[in-house]
């Protein structure tokens, strides 16, 4: 098994800003989102949580503004994965319910559990 130094993060960032800027400069607000999660999940392996937070909560806003279920339980799982390590586990929680209550809602009974 490989391990990855910050450097492989670091060029992840960069690709993963070059996506979200094509995504913003064609208005597809889906990708966008998609973006800030990617972008996400790099600060979060970088331990970075603040900006990791505030890329998963742009994610989770642009996912209820084009209403993607889908998408939505995913940033509420990765919000939840961020406060965690953050030690917040009050905030970690109530996204992890709210997870769980969209996963329901979709009938993911598999996500669910």
């Amino acid at each position: 098994m490989k391990f990855y130094d910050s450097k492989d993060f670091q060029k992840a960032l960069e690709y993963h800003k070059l996506d979200l800027d094509h995504a913003q400069n064609t208005g597809n607000r889906p990708a966008e989102g998609r973006g800030y999660s990617d972008l996400g999940l790099t600060y979060q392996s970088l331990g970075k949580l603040e900006e990791a937070i505030d890329c998963h909560l742009r994610h989770l806003s642009i996912t209820k503004e084009v209403r993607n279920k889908d998408e939505e339980a995913k940033a509420h799982y990765n919000l939840a994965n961020a406060y965690r390590y953050r030690g917040e586990l009050d905030k970690a929680l109530q996204y992890q319910l709210n997870e769980a209550s969209i996963l329901k809602e979709l009938k993911d009974k598999r996500g669910e559990g």
